[in-house]
């Protein structure tokens, strides 16, 4: 049996002006051709779908249809799917009735009799056991909603995190025959793993505290391989290779790095073999930090440097970040005219000061604030009242504005 695992789409994803409509496709189709190519019996994809909780009718066609041509040009035996925190559990599995004729299986739901999946071949017997736990909020989990501190509520959350998984345990034992493959599929932070603390990241939920994170140690023993998603940065937990981040599978950001791909399992009886698929740089991101114009520019010359063949023809997208402590008036200008003795190699998608202080107490306010995209912007007038919600909703006004 071959399973493979991949996770955090973010389909509707925009970077700036840029949208990554093209890239979702290519990497689609990557992923069927990496299907048929390897045989693949099982996809997994363990969350965040979409970007945010209300995808626009573009992004859920893109998704679907993918779905279409998987099921009607290869031969998968099913797909699991599991809802993330970027995903409206509402939205996702409203199409989910429908889906299970064609055994593609989403799962949004926090009860684990709904999380337990036993998959059957064509002669309808048992092949593989899936645990599928969504990403489980603070609603699903708390149990007591008075005002606590932060410190308590991390630590109610880990712990209703920890039985729900313990109840996961017990319904393995009582249920899933135990000489046939287990496989746990989560989306959540696990400590032990590592992120960029960088905003390009996207995970900017996992930052604050250690809000639904969990201890390696209470994911269920009897497991033998858990697909884990939320960070996209690929790795193992403490070294164990059965707990995987397979990391998302295309840049959704340019403090990402370029090492992407999707997690090829092949199992036999419960034990697996390990190998990555690379997948191909379908855009090309550079993130230029420096204080000064000498140094932003030596770090566009140092990742050019890194480039091979196939990715130097490609056009580049910079991010620009000044890390000064002074303004300079005239920064944009020499930076702008630098990019044009390129030979269109490159396109500078965002120039921002990193220090907001010192964009809105200069005197060269204007200019400093053109360097600042209208996301950026919105998010220091309001960073008082910042949540996921507001920055869900002004990612779906400006996708409107924009269409």
């Amino acid at each position: 049996m071959k399973v493979l695992h991949t996770s955090d789409l973010h389909i509707g994803k925009q970077l700036l002006k840029l949208r990554l409509t093209d890239i979702h496709k290519s990497f689609f189709n990557f992923l069927i051709k990496s299907i048929v190519d390897n045989d693949v019996d099982l996809l997994l994809i363990s969350g965040d779908i979409f970007d945010n909780r209300t995808p626009s009718p573009t992004s859920q066609a893109l998704f679907y249809e993918f779905l279409f041509n998987l099921v009607t040009t290869t031969n998968i035996k099913d797909v699991v799917i599991i809802s993330g925190n970027h995903d409206s559990k509402q939205v996702v599995s409203l199409v989910a009735p429908l889906l299970t004729s064609f055994k593609i299986h989403i799962i949004t739901s926090s009860n684990v009799e709904d999380e337990l999946l036993i998959l059957k071949d064509k002669n309808n017997e048992p092949y593989v056991q899936i645990l599928a736990v969504p990403f489980l909020s603070d609603m699903d989990l708390r149990t007591n909603f008075e005002a606590k501190s932060a410190s308590d509520l991390e630590n109610e959350i880990e712990v209703e995190l920890t039985s729900h998984f313990n109840k996961c345990e017990v319904a393995i034992n009582e249920k899933f025959d135990k000489t046939l493959p287990i496989i746990g599929m989560a989306h959540l932070f696990s400590s032990g793993g590592s992120v960029n603390i960088d905003k390009g990241d996207g995970v900017r939920d996992i930052y604050v505290g250690k809000l639904n994170t969990l201890p390696s140690k209470a994911f269920p023993p009897s497991l033998d391989y858990l697909a884990l998603g939320h960070i996209h940065k690929p790795q193992i937990i403490n070294k164990d290779d059965r707990l995987t981040y397979c990391g998302s599978p295309i840049q959704l950001g340019f403090g990402e790095r370029s090492n992407k791909g999707m997690v090829l399992l092949d199992f036999n009886k419960k034990e697996f073999i390990k190998t990555i698929i690379k997948t191909p740089t379908f855009i090309s991101l550079c993130q230029a930090k420096g204080n000064s114009y000498e140094e932003i520019v030596n770090k566009i010359k140092i990742f050019e440097a890194t480039l091979d063949e196939e990715d130097m023809q490609k056009l580049t997208y910079l991010e620009i970040i000044y890390s000064g402590k002074k303004i300079d008036p005239n920064l944009d200008t020499k930076l702008n005219e630098y990019i044009l003795s390129l030979e269109k190699k490159y396109e500078i998608l965002s120039m921002k000061i990193e220090n907001s202080k010192l964009v809105l107490t200069n005197t060269s306010q204007f200019i400093a604030l053109s360097m600042l995209s209208p996301k950026e912007i919105f998010t220091e007038i309001i960073k008082d009242s910042l949540d996921d919600e507001v920055i869900s909703l002004f990612d779906v006004v400006m996708e409107e504005v924009q269409l």
